[in-house]
């Protein structure tokens, strides 16, 4: 059975909607997972920021989503809205836009420095500082390109995904 679409004069079969649907939902989980990878990292870190200045952050059950959830909020409303926001908030926006960038990037390698990777035939990464207290590049270089790649990647993706669900299914009701 085919559908023609009311907007384009061209005649799409069903399968190929239904097909668009579940890669569209497969997209939303892969990007859902990597999201969750982003927001530990950046747990990681806040919770760290947060020790610092002495204040003690719940790290049980989902509580250590609540800052990830904001700053993908925030960064998901502001992309949705920058013709309409004021400068202000736009720059808010990108402030926090930032710090989700570098908190990832720190999270990264307080996560990784210094544990062993079996899959890479034991391949064990620097730790972040060596044996005279200057930093190692190499972890803080995989934390760069991470947090590139988890900052606001997974959240551009699923919402063209949703958006391609939402048209898909606008074509099978006619």
């Amino acid at each position: 059975m085919s559908v023609t679409s009311k907007n384009v004069p061209i005649v799409i079969h069903r399968g190929e909607v239904t097909a668009r649907i579940v890669l569209a939902v497969l997209n939303i989980v892969i990007m859902g997972a990597l999201w969750t990878i982003g927001a530990y990292f950046t747990s990681v870190a806040v919770v760290a920021m947060a020790m610092w200045g002495g204040v003690a952050l719940p790290t049980e059950g989902w509580t250590w989503l609540i800052v990830p959830v904001i700053f993908s909020v925030v960064e998901v409303t502001s992309w949705g809205y920058r013709r309409r926001l004021p400068m202000s908030l736009l720059i808010t926006a990108a402030l926090i836009a930032a710090l989700d960038f570098a908190t990832t990037c720190y999270g990264v390698p307080a996560t990784i420095a210094g544990k062993t990777i079996p899959l890479l035939v034991g391949y064990t990464v620097p730790a972040m500082y060596n044996a005279t207290g200057t930093p190692n590049t190499g972890p803080m270089v995989v934390g760069v390109i991470v947090a590139a790649l988890l900052t606001v990647g997974p959240e551009k993706v699923a919402m063209s995904a949703i958006s391609d669900i939402i048209k898909a299914v606008r074509i099978l009701r006619g």
